[in-house]
């Protein structure tokens, strides 16, 4: 761990999603997370008056993500049709977050962090509003996938500052691999 992280946590700004290997350019990222339920019981001839507890199941929330909708870029509509046309079992896919750090003009990454078996459970379009005159129209899709791991370090390229802008403008570098 570098000497910058002793007092100072990373940026949430700088990270990259790619789904089977492609990169896509996300404006957010959301719902990262996981939680194992627990059992709570007392042995019936135990002296100890108290319950105990014991882990059980993991289970993964959802992870959303959000972009910048482009023309021509049916890439998030074509997944959830897939999946809302019965293809569930035959379009699961390997989803990659990498959260980066600048480092001058490039990048590295530090954590990264691999869904299993990714596939899309809501597809919502952008909202429409005749008086949001220079609001990007921006997409977002839910994934439900069955598992992560969570690596630290690692090979990352953004190739330069285009990834990153295309970070902080919402993913307005769309689904343009980077």
């Amino acid at each position: 761990m570098g000497a910058a992280h002793d007092k100072w946590p990373l940026s949430k700004f700088c990270f990259q999603v790619s789904i089977n290997g492609s990169t896509i350019s996300f404006q957010a990222c959301d719902g990262l997370e996981a939680s194992t339920s627990v059992m709570e019981f007392r042995d019936g001839n135990s002296q100890q008056f108290h319950k105990q507890k014991r882990a059980t199941l993991t289970s993964y929330s959802n992870v959303t993500l959000k972009k910048g909708m482009f023309e021509g870029d049916l890439f998030m509509h074509s997944w959830h049709k897939g999946i809302a046309d019965g293809g569930a079992f035959g379009d699961m896919r390997t989803v990659t977050i990498t959260l980066a750090e600048l480092q001058g003009s490039d990048s590295k990454a530090m954590f990264t962090w691999t869904l299993e078996k990714a596939f899309v459970v809501k597809y919502v379009p952008s909202g429409l509003d005749a008086t949001a005159d220079s609001e990007p129209a921006i997409e977002e899709m839910e994934l439900a996938y069955q598992s992560f791991t969570m690596e630290s370090g690692g090979s990352f390229s953004l190739s330069g500052i285009a990834g990153l802008v295309g970070s902080l403008t919402g993913g307005l570098s769309g689904s343009i691999g980077i």
